[in-house]
This record gives C-alpha cells, structure tokens and sequence, in this order.
C-alpha cells in the first residue's frame, strides 16, 4: 500500500481556500509542504494516521470524518477528506471535495473528486434536515395546498409540478 505523509503545520501563502470544517483558523495558516509531513495517509483504505500510528477522526453531526490537528496551542478541526486531498496533491483543494459514492466516511482518494458547489449539491443523495416530504426536491407549498416538485440544475431551479402526495 502507498502511503502518503501528511501533517500540521505554519503559514501559506495568501489566496488559499479554508478547508471544510477548519473552524476559525483558515488553510492559510498551515503550509502544505509541512503539513504533509507529519500524518500518513493511505490511499487505498483512505485512512489518516498519527505518525504515533493512531488512526484519526470521529464522525461529525454531518456523517464526515473529523480530527483535531495540534497547531500553536490550539486543536482546530479539520474534515479528513480535506486533508487526504493535501496528501495526494500536495495543495489545499480550492473547490468542494466530493465523496463520489455518497458515503462521507469513505476518503479513499479514488472515491474523492474536487468540484464546485453545483456539481457537489447535484450529487446529493438525500433530503436536508427538516425536509417535510422525506424526499429530495419535494417541499409543501401552503399556498396552492400541494406538494411541490424541482430540481436545481447549473444553479437554476426547474420546476416539476405541484402533486396531491409527496411521492
């Protein structure tokens, strides 16, 4: 198995994005070069390790891998499909990681791909929290007392329907 060395570390230069789940402190604040140096990351199995051998992250209220990184006396936390991202291309990703299969917790570099918000939220598999319906893209709409059906392509809503039932 390849293993790829990851770790934290001090200051970038500007212009780089915050990875998802970085808290208060940005991308800026950790060089990739160093980074790099002080976990490992396996490609295959998509799992982070201390270079104590420890394997990294807990899952978040959202269902992604998550872990504390040790930096100037503070343990902000990072999401791990970011930093397996670092590990492989030796950069902060500057767009959305994308779990290709839907499972958050698989980050696995095969099943991860850097793309925009649209294409990231086109590849949604279920509703958002509170979704009335249980469906994806189905909502009530109070004021025509109908269940309401659309998708959003590109950034443009596109409209359905209006159905008596959710399904």
């Amino acid at each position: 198995m390849n293993q790829v060395i990851v770790s934290h570390g001090a200051p970038v230069a500007p212009g780089q994005r915050m990875p998802k789940g970085g808290g208060a402190i940005h991308a800026q604040k950790f060089n990739p070069d160093i980074v790099r140096q002080k976990f490992t990351y396996c490609p295959e199995t998509g799992i982070i390790r201390s270079m104590r051998g420890n394997q990294l992250g807990g899952v978040d209220r959202d269902g992604y891998l998550r872990a504390s990184l040790p930096i100037n006396g503070k343990h902000p936390k990072f999401r791990l499909h970011r930093l397996a991202w670092l590990a492989v291309h030796g950069a902060w990703p500057n767009l959305d990681i994308d779990h290709i299969n839907g499972i958050r917790t698989d980050n696995r570099i095969e099943n991860l791909r850097c793309v925009d918000r649209s294409t990231n939220n086109e590849n949604q598999r279920r509703p958002v929290k509170g979704n009335s319906s249980g469906f994806l893209g189905v909502s009530w709409s109070a004021q025509k007392k109908l269940w309401a059906a659309q998708i959003c392509v590109k950034g443009k809503n596109k409209n359905l329907g209006r159905y008596p039932t959710p399904e």
